[in-house]
């Protein structure tokens, strides 16, 4: 099997040479390697293949003055090659060069710094038994120097817990450089040889479950899995993976070391080796009720973290997984609340089906969901559903359900339904009942203005969007322009702040100038990603241009820099500056969310020509592809309701 692996990356490696993607080949060497101990690449036991990717990474790497990497090529060549002296004195050359060129520098931390992290990457690359010894060797010397320097600058003051420091970092670096490839004994031996001794209690517990991991049975399981633990705390994921997996090894029917690869896979967001190892755990001990728990609460969490995927398939396999671990507890402990309950589950999966398009999907599991207890989340996302699925009718009556469930005891009552009925007076709207909408409106406004004195910062800039909102829809335009500052005043940070009023701007009463400087107080938002730069700068450009307004260049500059790219947002810009086609965007296109877009910035391109009648072909397009979530769809509804009334008059 190993062969074949190995096979399979040396034709990946030949694939890469008529490209220049170096890191790609470095990355292909570190996992062939991987496939061997460190005590066979040691004696040599290699891939012969390995040749020819270490005399690219001469070739390639020597340039660029990649150490790491052009040490490991001289070393595989020197393993491969043990009569070839010129590889082994070159090897020496550069390993006693990269000392020497550091060796000028007084500060320890600086002078070993560079040169562990370069011996790090070594060792990963070719983790023979003389540069893990070597790299041990440079985190002790590097201690011993840094307590020697200190005391030469007599920082007395500090001296004393930066010492203690320093040593139990120490000893963990040298411990992780061994113990991430399952080699307790040296890892115990080299700790306990360091010569600069264990001070504090995290030492001490080190050292006493390094030791305690070399026996067997359960007291040499749970040192193990202690051990695993303390390096997951310090962020060393590598070696507590490394740790789990050998301790599944030895102790194959032990459910720890399943469930302990499980957190980690969760953590790494692999959904598909989290449900392995909860299932592998659950199956070694499927009377541990709290396995299952701990199982639900994870898949729960991952689904939580894809619900704005475009594609649901892993949504959709964690949900079959966790429904399944869900309906076996319930078998068991009837009894027993889970951490889950079946109404949170269906709802999470319905959010994700809904963000995928999937309408059908997510309103069987809305349905689902209250079939199994009714909750104001689920009726609001159920009401949402049917209203930007053309039911509004239906969906105010859910909407009325929602209100049912409310009362007005608490702040965070009163801010719901203030909620509930601003989306009441949306459905109203869109059936054509203009006055009960007013009506929803006016009383969602009446609860935001009793809730807003007691809200502080962004949930004030917050209530302000929705208040600006609603003060539009009663046409109180002057008082809407005030909230909307007020919102961009006290939640700048949220990109919702700036999408809400740029998105309700372009379907309402579209003002340019406002509109330009709202998306220019969005720009001073460092943690804005440059997707919703090129959004919120076409959404303007549709202000602009439906109003007849000049737009100003700096958009456009800002456009030309965000198209120079491969990325669809980059080809989104390209678009709305002109250079590229409504076919080319297509064609580029590759999933059902960028579709989605594709059509809806093309029925935009339309209206600012003032050609309605082609631009509500492609409107249809994007109502057609029930990405109900996305700002798109929304804009999309209210300006075929808009247009079809015109069209009327």
């Amino acid at each position: 099997m190993r062969e074949r692996i190995v096979e399979y990356l040396f034709e990946r490696y030949q694939q890469l040479l008529s490209t220049t993607d170096y890191d790609s080949v470095v990355e292909l060497q570190e996992q062939i390697i991987e496939l061997y101990s460190p005590e066979e690449i040691s004696r040599g036991e290699i891939p012969p293949e390995l040749e020819s990717i270490s005399r690219y990474l001469l070739e390639h790497g020597s340039p660029r003055g990649d150490e790491a990497r052009v040490l490991s090529a001289y070393l595989v060549i020197t393993l491969l090659h043990p009569e070839n002296s010129e590889a082994a004195r070159n090897y020496e050359k550069l390993e006693a060069w990269g000392r020497e060129a550091r060796s000028a520098l007084s500060d320890p931390l600086e002078r070993y710094e560079g040169l562990i992290e370069i011996w790090e990457r070594h060792a990963r690359l070719t983790p023979t038994a003389a540069v893990l010894n070597k790299l041990a060797n440079l985190y002790t010397e590097r201690v011993a120097a840094s307590i020697k320097y200190l005391q030469s600058v007599k920082r007395l003051v500090f001296l004393s817990g930066r010492i203690r420091y320093e040593i139990q970092q120490t000893l963990f670096d040298v411990a992780a450089i061994y113990l991430r490839h399952g080699d307790i004994a040296s890892a115990l031996t080299r700790v306990e040889a360091t010569g600069i001794g264990a001070s504090g209690t995290e030492s001490e517990v080190l050292l006493d479950e390094l030791r305690g991991a070399r026996q067997s049975g359960v007291s040499g399981a749970g040192a193990l899995s202690r051990l695993a633990e303390q390096f997951k705390l310090k962020g060393r994921i590598d070696v507590a993976q490394a740790l789990c997996r050998q301790g599944l090894r030895r102790y194959p029917t032990h459910p720890i070391f399943p469930q302990c690869l499980a957190k980690i896979a969760a953590s790494d967001s692999d959904y598909l080796g989290a449900m392995a190892w909860y299932s592998l755990a659950i199956q070694m001990v499927p009377e541990e009720r709290a396995l299952y728990d701990e199982t639900l609460k994870v898949l729960n969490a991952l689904m939580a973290q894809g619900l704005f995927d475009t594609d649901p398939t892993k949504n959709r396999k964690l949900a079959k997984r966790a429904t399944e671990v869900l309906e076996e507890r319930t078998r068991r402990w009837p009894d027993m609340v889970s951490p889950v309950s079946p109404d949170k589950l269906h709802l999470v999966i319905a959010l994700a089906e809904m963000n995928a398009g999937n309408t059908e999907e997510a309103e069987k599991r809305l349905r689902q969901s209250l079939d199994e207890k009714e909750t104001i989340d689920a009726i609001m996302q159920l009401g949402l559903l049917l209203e930007r699925t053309g039911r509004e009718e239906q969906a105010a009556e859910y909407y009325r359900r929602a209100l049912a469930l409310t009362d007005e005891k608490s702040l965070s009552d009163i801010i719901k339904r203030a909620e509930i009925f601003e989306k009441l007076g949306d459905a109203l709207r869109l059936t054509g009942q203009s006055e009960q909408a007013r009506e929803s409106y006016q009383t969602a406004l009446r609860y935001w203005e009793a809730s807003t004195s007691a809200l502080q910062g962004s949930q004030f800039g917050s209530a302000q969007i929705r208040q600006g909102v609603l003060l539009g829809r009663l046409g109180r335009s002057a008082e809407a322009t005030a909230s909307f500052e007020l919102a961009m005043k006290y939640a700048p940070e949220n990109r919702e702040t700036y999408a809400s009023i740029l998105s309700y701007s372009l379907v309402s009463s579209p003002d340019s100038r406002f509109a330009h400087m709202v998306y220019r107080r969005a720009l001073r938002q460092l943690s804005l990603n440059p997707e919703w730069k090129v959004y919120f700068a076409l959404w303007l450009r549709a202000i602009a241009g439906t109003t007849g307004a000049r737009i100003e260049p700096e958009i456009d500059s800002i456009l030309e820099e965000l198209a120079k790219g491969n990325e669809w947002w980059a080809k989104l810009a390209g678009f709305g500056l002109g250079k590229i086609s409504y076919s080319q965007l297509l064609a580029q296109a590759s999933d059902l969310g960028e579709r989605t877009e594709a059509y809806f910035y093309e029925a935009i391109r339309l209206l600012v020509r003032g050609e309605a009648q082609k631009a509500l072909r492609f409107l249809h397009l994007v109502r057609d592809t029930g990405m109900v979530n996305f700002y798109e769809f929304a804009i999309a509804q209210e300006l075929l309701q808009s247009i079809g009334k015109e069209q009327h008059k």
